[in-house]
């Protein structure tokens, strides 16, 4: 998969994604979204919603990049009130806002299961 087809999810200009990371959500073998990553800060778009739940992929697809950080990051425009619910879905604090984003971070990755003993 080319890095243009990765990132055609992600509704942004070209140069707006340059130095971003993006990382394939697969569901049952398909591109169904991407994440993209700078540092710490990540974003995502799926292309379709999946049927069922898409939890298991999403916390897959958090899972190595998570690990690499020890915690992640987003922000999220403040006109966007379904992208903000999605994101406090998924575990993100709100952090801090300015007058265009509201941030947050993430410091455990989402629907962790506790091991017994």
């Amino acid at each position: 998969m080319t890095r243009e087809e990765l990132l055609a999810p992600i509704k942004l200009p070209a140069e707006a994604l340059e130095g971003w990371e993006p990382v394939p959500l697969m569901i049952a073998g398909r591109h169904a979204g991407t994440l993209i990553v700078k540092g710490m800060e990540v974003h995502f778009a799926l292309i379709d919603r999946p049927k069922g739940s898409v939890r298991k992929a999403v916390r897959e697809m958090l899972a190595p990049v998570f690990d690499r950080f020890g915690m992640l990051t987003t922000r999220v425009p403040r006109t966007m009130s379904k992208s903000k619910r999605f994101v406090r879905r998924l575990g993100f604090k709100p952090t801090w806002n300015d007058s265009e984003f509201e941030y947050y971070l993430l410091a455990t990755l989402p629907w962790e299961r506790t091991q017994e003993a």
